[in-house]
């Protein structure tokens, strides 16, 4: 098998006893001309009130890791431990009551 990056966004793999006939063949198809869609994430800050997908509640974030893009959480009424690496994406921000 032989792999062919033909452009960017475009890859074909072909069989090497007959190089004409593609196996596979993926195509990036960008959205709305040539952008690609992109994801927006909020950015946590520290002492923001948010809501998870994982968990039920209001959180309070008590950390943020830039580089991991994650948050360590804990519940606003202050029962309950902290919920380590919760990833942005994760994340609902509520507003502050």
């Amino acid at each position: 098998m032989g792999l062919s990056l033909q452009s960017p966004g475009q890859v074909a793999v072909y069989d090497l006893r007959d190089p004409a006939r593609a196996i596979f063949e993926m195509k990036q198809q960008p959205l709305g001309g040539n952008e690609m869609a992109e994801t927006k994430v909020s950015v946590p800050k520290k002492g923001d009130h948010v809501g998870t997908t994982q968990h039920e509640g209001v959180f309070e974030v008590v950390f943020v890791n830039a580089l991991m893009q994650s948050a360590n959480v804990r519940l606003v009424d202050g029962s309950g431990h902290v919920i380590p690496n919760v990833a942005w994406t994760a994340l609902k921000a509520l507003d502050r009551k």
